[in-house]
């Protein structure tokens, strides 16, 4: 029975410190959030500001060269210029994980609308 407990409170404590590897809320989400809305108002200076210095972006591609936060920058104005109008569809969806050497990614998925 002694056993029993020291094993059942073993489990315990490990699955306490196991990091979260997956979720819908929290500080990176809320960023991620204010990176949209900066987007879909045109505000570049507070996407960009959401950034660090040396961030590199990964964009719907894996095994391709990451890109500056200028480098999407200028390539979401240039996907704009045949728009007057786009915005964030209903109901976006945000979500974190963390891989197994502790590296986080946020990933979004939500309709686009443009005319």
């Amino acid at each position: 029975m002694k056993k029993l407990f020291v094993l059942a409170a073993a489990a315990t404590i490990l699955t306490a410190c196991q990091q979260q590897r997956y979720s819908t809320s929290g500080p990176e989400i809320e960023m991620a959030k204010k990176a949209d809305a900066a987007y879909f108002s045109g505000d570049w200076a507070t996407l960009k500001s959401l950034y660090a210095d040396t961030a590199k972006v990964i964009i719907n591609r894996w095994g391709v060269a990451d890109i500056t936060v200028d480098q999407m920058i200028e390539s979401f104005k240039n996907g704009l210029i045949n728009y007057t109008e786009y915005k964030q569809g209903e109901s976006p969806y945000y979500e974190m994980v963390v891989v197994d050497n502790g590296d986080k990614f946020v990933h979004s998925w939500q309709e686009w609308v443009g005319k």
